[in-house]
């Protein structure tokens, strides 16, 4: 190997050499016994070294730059594995995971044609144009070395947890229809205040899920990540449901209104809490960590377009109007901003989808010109962004600005081929995603009610008119989510738990003679119209 190495190495010269003895242990590993694997791999591996050690010999420690990458994790289970290179500048051994905030090695975005010359060379470009290079602080080498063992492991219980608790979520969704229709068909204060308060805990859940992620729970066992979420869930839910219940909207303007006000915090501190978490980013399998991941981005523009709508209602007159019409544009710009979400597929979904809602809370007719308008606006807000983010250093850029640097280099190709790439991504998971079950289950369990207690959808849409405006921005929303994201049907998929919540929560409470503002004059304004028996059975339901 070393005589091979020496033939074709020379000035300017880049040659990859494989420690071919840790592929054939993989190869060898589930043929032999338990005992005989551990000796294999030890000995592939000080075999690597010795070959490393001799390489390493024969490069110029003062020229010659250095990478060392395991490609991918050894075994069945996906996992980080490191970089390391040996320079000058950079002293002892570095071990690189792909890790946004590691402050020795910075990943940054800038895209470049050509590598430095050697002599001169700080970085190593990797795949898709991302460039690594040295940076100062981090610790010791130990602190560095046990911060990266820890997110190693992070990392991959997150992937264990992830599956189990999207089963858990979907299936839950079924159970609170099963609540709910059992709850109504059999009248009861406690048990009512039970199905509320689920519908709010639900809703809970998703940002405790983050901030699950503050705590090292991958050190304390799955069980101590589920009690986390779901105590903290049921708490905040109780508290919520008893501090709010007076009037019809008010829970659930309180419960999304601390969904959009959680994941805005985060953004605006930088996101810590969407790393290695459920619904924020794995470094195993992602190569994006910064700003809002897509199932962030699918809770905040669903919770933000029913938020609007109901502010809308509950606050009186244009107040609430421009109320509602703030919200949904402080989403637009927490979510597309570069040095806040830099979210591109976000960015061209929620302009329009929160585009429509505003427009039709203030009473404009949507024709086919406002479309063409709409989607004009859509690109110059977008393109607004991109070029926000080619005005900040190279270093701080987002994938937006090198979206539009490809574009400028390459010509509109390189967008084809990235709405190529997500479409197909998304149709590839379409049948093999549980949240594909969610749209199914939303269906049923309306076309149930439409068939069983069709007043009580009637009643919703007389007392709070304005959720037809969250209705249009929502199917917007879902439809261009899942057509212009990578994770495909977990847009639309989150989107519907934030609506099934939403709605089973007024299906609830839209008969229980709530008001939906304080008194005015000595008069409680806007309770829910009486039930009439008229002789059907839908009225003798409704009187039940």
């Amino acid at each position: 190997m070393t005589d091979a190495f020496a033939e074709f190495w020379y000035s300017r010269s880049a040659v990859l050499v494989e420690a071919s003895d840790m592929v054939r242990y993989e190869a060898v590993a589930p043929l032999v016994l338990d005992v005989q694997r551990e000796a294999f791999r030890r000995q592939a591996i000080e075999n690597s070294d010795e070959l490393l050690g001799m390489l390493l010999e024969r490069v110029d420690d003062k020229r010659d730059a250095v990478v060392v990458v395991a490609p991918y994790a050894s075994g069945e289970t996906t996992d980080l594995t490191v970089v390391g290179f040996p320079r000058p500048e950079v002293g002892a051994w570095a071990r690189l995971l792909r890790y946004h905030q590691a402050k020795w090695v910075r990943a940054d975005s800038r895209h470049r044609t050509q590598h430095p010359q050697p002599v001169r060379c700080r970085c190593a470009e990797l795949h898709g144009g991302t460039v690594v290079e040295h940076g100062a602080g981090g610790g010791s080498f130990e602190e560095r070395g046990d911060m990266l063992v820890e997110a190693a492991e992070g990392a991959v219980f997150r992937d264990r947890t992830l599956g189990g608790a999207s089963v858990v979520f979907v299936l839950s969704q079924v159970a609170l229809w099963f609540v709910a229709i059992w709850t109504l068909m059999r009248p009861g204060r406690n048990l009512r205040t039970l199905a509320e308060i689920a519908t709010v805990a639900t809703l809970t859940f998703m940002p405790m899920t983050f901030l699950a992620g503050a705590f090292p729970a991958y050190r304390w066992g799955m069980w101590s990540w589920w009690a986390i979420v779901s105590v903290s869930s049921l708490v905040l839910a109780v508290a919520i449901h008893f501090s709010t219940r007076r009037y019809l909207v008010d829970p659930l303007i309180v419960t999304l209104g601390f969904v959009v006000a959680f994941l805005s915090v985060d953004i605006v501190f930088g996101g810590p809490l969407q790393f290695n978490t459920v619904f924020g980013y794995s470094p195993t399998i992602a190569g994006r960590f910064n700003g809002l991941g897509n199932p962030a981005f699918s809770m905040l523009t669903a919770a933000g377009i029913i938020l609007a709508a109901l502010v809308a209602h509950r606050v009186p007159g244009r107040r609430g109007v421009h109320l509602a019409v703030g919200i949904l544009a402080w989403c637009v710009v927490l979510d597309g901003a570069p040095m806040l979400g830099a979210d591109v597929g976000g960015a061209l979904t929620l302009v329009p989808a929160a585009g429509v809602t505003a427009w039709m809370l203030l009473g404009w007719r949507i024709r086919a010109r406002t479309v063409i308008v709409g989607a004009l606006v859509t690109l110059v807000v977008v393109l607004g962004f991109g070029f926000l983010d080619l005005t900040r250093p190279a270093a701080e850029q987002t994938h937006l600005g090198r979206l539009l640097s490809d574009i400028g280099a390459n010509g509109v190709g390189a967008f084809e081929t990235v709405v190529l790439r997500k479409l197909n991504a998304n149709l590839s998971v379409l049948t093999s995603s549980i949240w594909t079950l969610m749209l199914p289950v939303v269906i049923a369990a309306v076309a149930f009610v439409i068939w069983w207690a069709p007043w009580r959808l009637r009643t919703i849409a007389q007392r709070i008119p304005e959720e037809r405006a969250a209705v249009a921005g929502l199917i917007t929303a879902m439809v261009l989510g899942f057509a212009l994201n990578d994770s495909g049907i977990t847009v639309p998929g989150i989107m519907l738990v934030v609506v099934n919540a939403a709605l089973v929560n007024l299906l609830l409470r839209v008969d229980e003679d709530l008001p939906s503002r304080p008194s005015v004059g000595g008069q409680e304004r806007d309770r829910a119209p009486k039930p009439v028996d008229d002789g059907t059975d839908e009225g003798v339901r409704a009187l039940r």
